[in-house]
Protein backbone atom coordinates (compact mmCIF):
# COMPACT_ATOMS: atom_id res chain seq x y z
CA UNK A 1 0.00 0.00 0.00
CA UNK A 2 2.59 2.13 1.00
CA UNK A 3 4.48 1.82 -2.94
CA UNK A 4 1.11 2.29 -3.95
CA UNK A 5 1.28 5.56 -2.71
CA UNK A 6 4.23 6.91 -3.39
CA UNK A 7 3.86 5.58 -7.01
CA UNK A 8 0.59 8.19 -7.25
CA UNK A 9 2.58 10.70 -5.30
CA UNK A 10 4.85 10.79 -8.15
CA UNK A 11 2.38 10.57 -10.88
CA UNK A 12 0.80 13.49 -9.61
CA UNK A 13 4.15 15.23 -9.42
CA UNK A 14 5.30 14.09 -13.01
CA UNK A 15 1.67 15.49 -14.35
CA UNK A 16 1.68 18.76 -12.36
CA UNK A 17 5.35 19.60 -14.41
CA UNK A 18 3.35 18.63 -17.61
CA UNK A 19 1.08 20.86 -16.99
CA UNK A 20 2.46 23.76 -16.71
CA UNK A 21 2.22 26.40 -19.29
CA UNK A 22 5.91 27.41 -21.45
CA UNK A 23 7.85 29.98 -20.40
CA UNK A 24 6.47 33.55 -22.05
CA UNK A 25 8.30 34.10 -25.90
CA UNK A 26 10.87 36.81 -25.36
CA UNK A 27 10.60 39.52 -27.49
CA UNK A 28 11.27 42.65 -28.64
CA UNK A 29 8.95 45.29 -30.24
CA UNK A 30 9.99 48.12 -32.62
CA UNK A 31 8.66 51.20 -34.24
CA UNK A 32 9.22 51.93 -37.69
CA UNK A 33 8.41 55.10 -39.74
CA UNK A 34 8.48 55.72 -43.66
CA UNK A 35 7.93 58.55 -45.79
CA UNK A 36 7.71 59.17 -49.05
CA UNK A 37 8.14 62.60 -50.95
CA UNK A 38 6.77 63.18 -54.74
CA UNK A 39 5.86 66.10 -57.08
CA UNK A 40 2.53 65.99 -57.85
CA UNK A 41 1.38 65.23 -61.53
CA UNK A 42 -2.03 66.68 -61.05
CA UNK A 43 -4.34 69.08 -60.26
CA UNK A 44 -7.80 70.13 -59.84
CA UNK A 45 -9.46 73.18 -59.87
CA UNK A 46 -13.07 74.72 -59.23
CA UNK A 47 -14.51 77.59 -60.96
CA UNK A 48 -18.24 79.00 -60.83
CA UNK A 49 -20.36 81.60 -62.91
CA UNK A 50 -23.07 83.44 -60.90
CA UNK A 51 -25.59 85.88 -62.28
CA UNK A 52 -28.97 87.60 -60.74
CA UNK A 53 -31.76 88.88 -62.62
CA UNK A 54 -35.14 89.61 -62.04
CA UNK A 55 -36.24 86.33 -64.05
CA UNK A 56 -35.41 83.04 -63.03
CA UNK A 57 -35.00 81.85 -66.37
CA UNK A 58 -32.97 84.87 -67.25
CA UNK A 59 -30.11 83.78 -64.73
CA UNK A 60 -30.04 80.75 -65.32
CA UNK A 61 -29.15 81.45 -69.22
CA UNK A 62 -26.56 84.26 -68.14
CA UNK A 63 -25.02 81.67 -66.44
CA UNK A 64 -25.58 78.90 -68.57
CA UNK A 65 -23.81 81.43 -71.46
CA UNK A 66 -21.02 82.03 -68.93
CA UNK A 67 -20.13 78.34 -68.12
CA UNK A 68 -20.01 77.47 -71.96
CA UNK A 69 -16.78 80.52 -72.20
CA UNK A 70 -15.88 78.98 -69.24
CA UNK A 71 -15.92 75.24 -70.60
CA UNK A 72 -14.58 76.01 -74.05
CA UNK A 73 -11.39 77.53 -72.36
CA UNK A 74 -10.55 74.18 -70.77
CA UNK A 75 -11.48 72.08 -73.39
CA UNK A 76 -8.73 73.60 -75.10
CA UNK A 77 -6.47 71.94 -72.79
CA UNK A 78 -8.50 69.37 -71.38
CA UNK A 79 -9.40 66.71 -73.65
CA UNK A 80 -11.10 63.89 -71.53
CA UNK A 81 -14.88 64.86 -70.70
CA UNK A 82 -14.82 63.08 -67.95
CA UNK A 83 -12.45 65.37 -66.38
CA UNK A 84 -15.19 68.40 -66.52
CA UNK A 85 -17.18 67.54 -63.09
CA UNK A 86 -20.67 70.02 -62.78
CA UNK A 87 -20.52 70.03 -58.85
CA UNK A 88 -23.33 72.51 -58.31
CA UNK A 89 -25.90 73.99 -60.00
CA UNK A 90 -28.77 76.02 -58.44
CA UNK A 91 -31.38 78.91 -59.35
CA UNK A 92 -32.61 80.63 -55.53
CA UNK A 93 -34.35 83.69 -54.52
CA UNK A 94 -32.22 86.64 -52.68
CA UNK A 95 -33.20 89.16 -50.54
CA UNK A 96 -31.21 91.64 -48.76
CA UNK A 97 -32.44 94.09 -45.50
CA UNK A 98 -33.03 97.34 -46.62
CA UNK A 99 -33.97 100.20 -43.33
CA UNK A 100 -35.62 96.98 -41.56
CA UNK A 101 -37.06 95.83 -44.40
CA UNK A 102 -36.79 92.60 -46.36
CA UNK A 103 -35.98 93.21 -50.04
CA UNK A 104 -36.62 91.41 -53.36
CA UNK A 105 -33.12 91.47 -54.90
CA UNK A 106 -33.47 88.70 -57.74
CA UNK A 107 -32.69 85.28 -58.71
CA UNK A 108 -29.17 84.13 -58.20
CA UNK A 109 -28.83 81.37 -60.88
CA UNK A 110 -24.87 79.63 -60.26
CA UNK A 111 -22.73 76.86 -61.73
CA UNK A 112 -19.86 75.33 -60.67
CA UNK A 113 -17.70 72.98 -62.37
CA UNK A 114 -14.73 71.35 -61.01
CA UNK A 115 -11.46 70.11 -63.53
CA UNK A 116 -9.11 67.74 -63.21
CA UNK A 117 -5.73 68.62 -65.05
CA UNK A 118 -3.40 65.56 -65.35
CA UNK A 119 -0.37 67.76 -66.58
CA UNK A 120 0.50 70.21 -64.15
CA UNK A 121 2.86 71.92 -66.71
CA UNK A 122 -0.91 72.96 -68.00
CA UNK A 123 -2.04 74.77 -64.73
CA UNK A 124 -0.81 78.15 -65.36
CA UNK A 125 -1.81 78.03 -69.01
CA UNK A 126 -5.10 77.07 -68.20
CA UNK A 127 -5.58 79.19 -64.94
CA UNK A 128 -4.60 82.43 -67.64
CA UNK A 129 -6.89 80.62 -70.17
CA UNK A 130 -10.01 80.46 -66.92
CA UNK A 131 -9.13 84.39 -66.05
CA UNK A 132 -10.18 85.58 -69.56
CA UNK A 133 -13.34 83.56 -69.53
CA UNK A 134 -16.66 84.61 -67.53
CA UNK A 135 -15.48 83.21 -64.02
CA UNK A 136 -17.16 84.48 -60.96
CA UNK A 137 -15.09 83.18 -59.06
CA UNK A 138 -11.90 80.49 -59.46
CA UNK A 139 -10.52 78.23 -56.40
CA UNK A 140 -9.73 75.21 -54.23
CA UNK A 141 -6.79 74.43 -56.66
CA UNK A 142 -5.34 71.08 -55.01
CA UNK A 143 -2.63 69.50 -56.13
CA UNK A 144 -2.06 65.53 -55.75
CA UNK A 145 -0.54 62.21 -57.38
CA UNK A 146 -1.88 59.88 -59.65
CA UNK A 147 -0.48 57.00 -58.09
CA UNK A 148 -1.47 57.97 -54.20
CA UNK A 149 -2.20 54.09 -53.18
CA UNK A 150 1.25 52.35 -54.54
CA UNK A 151 3.06 55.37 -53.05
CA UNK A 152 1.23 54.84 -49.95
CA UNK A 153 2.35 51.48 -49.73
CA UNK A 154 6.14 52.31 -51.01
CA UNK A 155 6.11 54.46 -47.57
CA UNK A 156 4.94 51.17 -45.82
CA UNK A 157 7.32 49.30 -47.08
CA UNK A 158 10.00 51.97 -46.05
CA UNK A 159 8.50 51.68 -42.64
CA UNK A 160 8.81 48.00 -42.26
CA UNK A 161 12.67 48.01 -43.04
CA UNK A 162 12.72 50.84 -40.83
CA UNK A 163 11.12 48.85 -37.65
CA UNK A 164 13.76 45.56 -38.36
CA UNK A 165 16.51 48.11 -38.71
CA UNK A 166 15.73 49.68 -34.96
CA UNK A 167 15.31 46.30 -33.76
CA UNK A 168 18.31 45.18 -35.03
CA UNK A 169 20.07 48.14 -33.46
CA UNK A 170 18.06 47.33 -29.78
CA UNK A 171 19.06 43.97 -29.90
CA UNK A 172 22.38 44.64 -30.81
CA UNK A 173 22.68 46.68 -27.77
CA UNK A 174 21.40 44.41 -25.12
CA UNK A 175 23.67 41.54 -26.67
CA UNK A 176 20.56 39.50 -27.84
CA UNK A 177 19.96 38.00 -31.32
CA UNK A 178 16.58 38.79 -32.54
CA UNK A 179 16.34 37.99 -36.37
CA UNK A 180 13.13 36.40 -36.79
CA UNK A 181 9.84 38.55 -36.97
CA UNK A 182 6.61 37.12 -35.21
CA UNK A 183 4.46 39.94 -35.54
CA UNK A 184 3.79 43.61 -37.52
CA UNK A 185 1.05 45.58 -36.82
CA UNK A 186 0.54 48.88 -39.22
CA UNK A 187 0.09 51.97 -36.99
CA UNK A 188 -1.16 54.23 -39.69
CA UNK A 189 -0.56 55.92 -42.63
CA UNK A 190 -1.13 59.34 -44.38
CA UNK A 191 -0.83 61.57 -46.60
CA UNK A 192 -0.47 63.38 -49.20
CA UNK A 193 -0.08 66.54 -46.94
CA UNK A 194 1.28 69.34 -49.33
CA UNK A 195 4.48 71.06 -48.58
CA UNK A 196 5.07 74.75 -49.99
CA UNK A 197 8.59 75.04 -52.94
CA UNK A 198 8.65 77.47 -55.48
CA UNK A 199 5.91 79.75 -56.76
CA UNK A 200 4.89 79.23 -60.11
CA UNK A 201 3.13 82.15 -61.37
CA UNK A 202 0.53 82.97 -63.99
CA UNK A 203 -0.76 86.42 -65.70
CA UNK A 204 -3.82 87.97 -64.57
CA UNK A 205 -5.89 88.86 -68.24
CA UNK A 206 -8.22 91.59 -65.78
CA UNK A 207 -5.45 93.06 -63.24
CA UNK A 208 -3.64 95.17 -65.39
CA UNK A 209 -0.38 91.98 -66.01
CA UNK A 210 -0.31 91.52 -62.21
CA UNK A 211 0.78 87.84 -61.00
CA UNK A 212 -1.04 85.43 -58.77
CA UNK A 213 1.27 82.90 -57.22
CA UNK A 214 0.63 79.40 -57.56
CA UNK A 215 2.23 76.94 -54.85
CA UNK A 216 2.51 73.19 -56.98
CA UNK A 217 4.51 71.78 -53.84
CA UNK A 218 5.89 68.65 -53.38
CA UNK A 219 3.41 65.88 -51.72
CA UNK A 220 4.33 63.46 -48.62
CA UNK A 221 3.23 60.15 -47.98
CA UNK A 222 3.71 58.52 -44.91
CA UNK A 223 3.46 55.57 -42.57
CA UNK A 224 4.00 53.58 -39.25
CA UNK A 225 4.70 50.18 -38.27
CA UNK A 226 4.85 48.08 -35.11
CA UNK A 227 6.96 45.11 -35.10
CA UNK A 228 7.86 42.00 -32.50
CA UNK A 229 11.35 40.20 -33.27
CA UNK A 230 11.45 36.90 -31.20
CA UNK A 231 14.85 36.72 -29.14
CA UNK A 232 16.81 34.26 -29.47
Amino acid sequence: MKFATLALSAFFLVSAAFAQPPAPERRVTALGTGEMQVAPDMAKVTVEAVNNDGSPVDAAMETRRAMATIVAAARRLIRDQADLKTTRLAVNPEYEWVEGKRKFRGYNATQSLEITIRDVSKVDSLLGDLIKAKVTTLGNLEFFHSKADLLRREALLHATRNARDNAAKICEALGLACDEVAAVRMAGTSGPAPVAVEAQMFRMAKDGGNSMPVHAGMLTFSATVEADFKVK
